[in-house]
């Protein structure tokens, strides 16, 4: 007689075994939720003139490295904030078509009426899913490596814009002690599992 009931298995077993081993890798210089307090709490703002002192760019030089170094050892990340590798200063950096973007000091100064939600992922909360509402654009005002006051106003009008836009107010979020699961409920996190997962992502207008 054959046995009327079979086990069920949780599904991506070898995702999640690749996912695991690249945590592994990050774990070195990437701190994940609850291994650092200035995780939750608001980055300290650089003063102007210390911007472009050897030790500020040495900070700048190591965060641009974390980054490639993400790059290189998990295919993902576009952008990263100092807090997430431990230096808890109102600094991000994030790829915009094959080019580096500096932020210092940036402050969301005009945002769109539009809201999306998107699945976000981050390297310090490492392989969930939060569906984020955010606009569809921002308009910031920030300072660049070499100290100038400059303004980020990159309207949204393709996926592409929606998704640098999306990537900045991920990563101004880390320099005010949020992360992108502080933003849903817990009920609406979903373990990355599927290889294929973001090919099927799409943009979800909010009425």
């Amino acid at each position: 007689m054959s046995n009327p009931w079979t086990l069920p298995t949780p599904p991506g077993k070898e995702f999640k075994k690749q996912s695991f081993k690249e945590l592994s890798k990050i774990s070195s210089f990437v701190y994940q939720v609850g291994e650092y307090p200035a995780l939750r709490e608001k980055s300290c703002l650089v003063t102007p003139s210390d911007i472009t002192s050897p030790q500020f760019q040495a900070k700048l030089t190591y965060l641009r490295g974390c980054l490639k170094k993400y790059k290189t050892m998990t295919g993902k990340g576009r952008g990263i904030a100092a807090v997430q590798v431990g230096i808890p200063e109102q600094l991000l950096i994030f790829s915009r078509r094959s080019k580096l973007i500096v932020m210092i000091n940036p402050k969301i100064v005009k945002e769109a009426k539009e809201k999306y939600s998107y699945p976000e992922v981050c390297m310090s909360a490492n392989n969930l899913i939060a569906p984020v509402i955010r606009s569809a654009w921002v308009e910031i005002e920030y300072r660049d490596e070499k100290g100038k006051e400059k303004i980020w106003d990159v309207k949204a009008t393709t996926k592409q814009g929606l998704l640098e836009n999306r990537i900045v107010q991920h990563e101004i979020d880390h320099l005010n002690g949020i992360i992108n699961i502080d933003r849903v409920d817990a009920r609406e996190l979903t373990f990355v599992s599927d290889y294929t997962f973001y090919a099927n992502a799409r943009f979800k207008k909010i009425k």
